[in-house]
């Protein structure tokens, strides 16, 4: 997350909640990622998902899965790519 925040940063081409979606089973994680959209003035909502079936949108054009992912996080993840 720390990462993605990172490359959005100083670059008012992109919106963090327009353009990154979130899957994570835990929920520092998804706080985390809200507290990234928010910094960085996201223009738009941020999509973030619990469980495979939830909320985060789609089809996404492609995905970041971090190594500590959980299985069902990464499996909902990668349902998600169109």
């Amino acid at each position: 997350m720390i990462a993605a925040a990172r490359a959005f940063t100083d670059r008012a081409d992109l919106s963090f909640g327009a353009q990154i979606g979130v899957v994570a089973a835990r929920p520092g994680e998804r706080h985390l990622a809200a507290l990234a959209a928010a910094a960085l003035g996201s223009r738009g909502p941020a999509l973030f998902a619990a469980t495979p079936g939830g909320p985060a949108g789609g089809p996404w054009d492609r995905v970041v899965i971090s190594g500590d992912a959980t299985h069902d996080a990464e499996a909902a993840a990668r349902a998600r790519v169109g």
